[in-house]
């Protein structure tokens, strides 16, 4: 489902940002 892939892709995003910021 195209939903469940833009959903995944928005809480990797999300994740993925935090995990940056982390960093610096």
């Amino acid at each position: 489902d195209s939903d469940q892939v833009y959903a995944a892709l928005l809480v990797a995003d999300q994740y993925g940002q935090r995990f940056l910021q982390e960093w610096e």
